[in-house]
């Protein structure tokens, strides 16, 4: 089971690393997650395992018989209902706690005097390694004794050998020596004689010296030779005899020294065989080992024998709290056994057998007994079962309740995960745009707004354009039809093509500012929708929004609705045709006067008649109506006019993508005049939001890790598990 032991301290690793993340899981599933991994190193380190009996009373009845004996448990029920907790403390024990919560101990009236007995037997097998100990002493003692009497022997006989050896060679020595003597004495006398000056070594400076052994070196030649062996002998004779003489002063002094020490060993013998003689003696008159061994045996017996008597009323008096009135008054029961008792549950374990499961129990034991298991708990067969693996039932007890706060923190994750999926989502939905998004896409919402404004102003000024000019049309026909001569209607005339020109002129130019003021109204409705947009998106102040606002830069001017109209003349031939008009009827008539009176002085013979002709055809010429010429005035205007409608709508038309454009600049640069200057706030909320995004996805996935490892570290715990709950 040390596979689940370390698989337990993984599982509860993990869970401890959840709990600063585990808020979201509420308090109550934190506390149950460091509750169970704050049980779990004191639980794995306990030192005694609870079991508590399952099944019904009369299994229990039977289980609580053959563990304590029949002599305590005799009736098939006990006369009260009360929990029994028994272990093995190496004696006979118990604890019963009354109502009142006094507590009645059974070695304090009956004390256990096993602890006095083992100390007595202790002390006096203590006395016993004593005697032996001082009785072996003795007996090394003798035998450290003799073998020193065998070494000063051995050592004497040595050095008589030594001592005898070393005398022989001194008296080998001492003859060398003389031999030596004899030998210089020898050479000494058979010494050549030979002259002086042979004999020594002149110093340098005697060179006379020198001379005469020169001359004289051819006679005295082989006696000097002969001289100078002899003195070489003669010195190596010496020094033989006097290292012959040293060697044998030293092999006497050696063997002196000999003698010396084998007085020495014999004294020594001596004392050795008195030491010993004294320490045989002692050694034969030992006799405490045999008395030490003797109250040994006595105490003992007398310990089994208080033992015996003990053991008997300790069941006795269980069997009293059992069936008699005496246990009336007793709730609970601790019941200590000795290791050595045939049935007591193995050390370390606790066996309870009560009415009630106990709460600090550790697993649960059905064996022989009918009942289901209990949820949450490992169950054995026997008790044997955890004599064998104590640490492995433990282990299995911690892996029930981090099971149990795993499926918990499952449920509480799937939870948390829907409220932080949900959380996220209402974020993601609520994302503050980025300020260049915002703005293209609110330029691009606005789009239909900008279009409908634009027909708008363009609808306005075309309204306008036409009111202006029907009134234009209306005052120009009645001047002309209200002129009631020829100079009349040709001085209209030339006003119209002054004034009126100018006039149109105005006209145009106050169409123009209706655009500008259309534009500069639609566009700050258009811009304080649009910052009404930033205010909620961006949750601005709304002190803001006159400062953001853009002036609308029109782009429609009074020149460019004239194009085209600046060269039209409104009434640009009407008096010229007027006139050509007249001239031709004026020369048709004088023609037609002339030939008529041409033709009249032919047949009369009167050719004054011919000049009468031509003064008619000359007052042809003031006979020439002014209607005409008010006809073709009117028809110009009538026909500027459409001209001037035609052409300045045209030019209106045109301008409508300039006034949409001019719109969509304006709320352009109000967008990015105010999104500038809440720059520094967008971006602090864009981190904040960007942040809290950060923070719920990372919470999420760090659940979905906390699932697959708290899935991983449940399937290896009810893997482990299995030897527990199938029993």
């Amino acid at each position: 089971m040390g596979d689940l032991t370390q698989d337990v301290r993984d599982a509860a690793g993990a869970l401890g690393a959840l709990v600063p993340h585990a808020v979201s899981f509420g308090p109550a599933v934190v506390d149950s997650i460091k509750a169970a991994c704050e049980a779990v190193e004191p639980t794995l380190a306990k030192e005694e395992v609870v079991i508590a009996a399952v099944g019904d009373p009369a299994a229990k009845r039977t289980l609580l018989r053959n563990v304590l004996g029949v002599e305590a448990i005799v009736g098939p029920k006990a006369r009260k209902e009360r929990t029994i907790r028994i272990r093995a403390r190496g004696r006979y024990d118990y604890t019963a706690k009354t109502k009142d919560g006094h507590a009645i101990r059974f070695a304090r009236n009956v004390p256990d005097r096993d602890p006095l007995y083992r100390k007595s037997i202790e002390q006096a097998e203590e006395r016993v390694r004593v005697a032996k100990a001082s009785r072996d002493a003795l007996v090394a003692q003798v035998e450290r004794t003799r073998q020193e009497v065998r070494d000063v022997e051995a050592r004497i006989v040595t050095t008589e050998n030594e001592t005898e050896a070393m005398g022989e060679s001194f008296a080998s020595a001492w003859r060398a020596h003389k031999a030596a003597e004899m030998r210089l004495a020898a050479i000494e006398k058979v010494m050549p004689d030979v002259p002086e000056i042979f004999r020594t070594s002149p110093a340098w400076w005697a060179v006379w010296l020198w001379m005469m052994r020169w001359m004289m070196q051819s006679k005295w030649r082989e006696p000097v030779a002969h001289y100078e062996q002899n003195r070489a002998e003669a010195g190596a004779a010496k020094v033989r005899a006097r290292e012959l003489e040293d060697a044998a002063k030293g092999t006497e002094q050696a063997r002196e020294d000999l003698k010396r020490r084998g007085e020495a060993e014999r004294a020594s013998l001596e004392r050795a065989h008195g030491a010993l003689a004294a320490v045989e003696v002692a050694l034969a008159e030992e006799h405490g080992v045999a008395d030490a061994e003797k109250h040994v045996d006595k105490l003992v017996r007398d310990q089994a024998k208080y033992a015996g008597e003990r053991r008997g009323e300790f069941f006795a008096d269980i069997h009293d709290f059992d069936e008699t009135a005496r246990g009336d008054d007793i709730e609970d029961i601790d019941i200590e056994l000795p290791f050595d008792h045939p049935n007591a549950p193995p050390p370390g374990v606790v066996l309870v057998v009560g009415p009630d499961m106990p709460k600090d129990a550790d697993a649960c034991l059905r064996a022989g007994l009918r009942g289901d298991r209990p949820a949450g708990m490992p169950c054995v067969a026997a008790l044997e079962e955890i004599a064998n693996d104590k640490a492995g039932l433990l282990a299995a007890a911690c892996a029930f309740r981090l099971r149990a706060c795993i499926l918990q923190i499952a449920t509480a994750r799937k939870n948390a995960e829907a409220a932080h999926e949900k959380r996220l989502a209402a974020l993601e939905s609520q994302r503050i745009p980025h300020p260049d998004e915002f703005r293209a896409k609110q330029i691009k919402k606005s789009e239909p707004t900008i279009d409908k404004s634009a027909d708008e102003i363009v609808a306005a000024a075309r309204e306008k354009l036409v009111a202006e000019i029907s009134t234009i049309e209306e005052d120009w026909l009645a001047r002309l039809e209200g002129a009631s001569g020829r100079r009349e209607i040709e001085k209209t005339i030339d006003d119209v093509n002054q004034r009126g020109k100018l006039r149109v002129l105005e006209m145009l130019e106050s169409v123009s500012e209706l655009v500008a003021r259309e534009m500069q109204s639609h566009g700050e409705t258009i811009e304080r929708f649009a910052l009404d947009e930033i205010q909620s998106s961006y949750r601005t102040q709304k002190r803001m929004r006159a400062e953001s606002l853009a002036p609308v830069a029109s782009e429609v001017t009074g020149e460019d609705l004239a194009e085209g109209i600046v060269t039209l003349v409104p009434i640009p031939h009407a008096r010229s045709d007027f006139r050509r008009r007249r001239t031709r009827i004026t020369i048709g008539g004088i023609a037609l006067g002339t030939a008529l009176g041409a033709g009249t002085a032919v047949a009369v013979h009167h050719w004054f008649v011919v000049g009468i002709g031509t003064a008619l055809g000359v007052l042809a010429f003031f006979a020439s109506p002014t209607r005409v010429l008010r006809r073709d005035a009117l028809s110009c205007v009538r026909t500027y006019i459409a001209e001037l409608a035609r052409k300045s709508e045209g030019n209106l038309r045109a301008k409508r993508e300039d006034v949409t454009m001019g719109l969509r600049s304006s709320l352009d640069e109000a967008l990015g005049e105010a999104l500038r200057r809440i720059n520094d706030a967008i971006t602090r909320l864009m981190t904040v939001e960007k942040n809290a995004i950060e923070s719920e996805r990372a919470t999420l996935a760090n659940l979905a890790r906390t699932r697959g490892t708290l899935e991983d570290h449940d399937a290896r715990l009810r893997a482990g598990l299995e030897p527990f709950t199938s029993s």
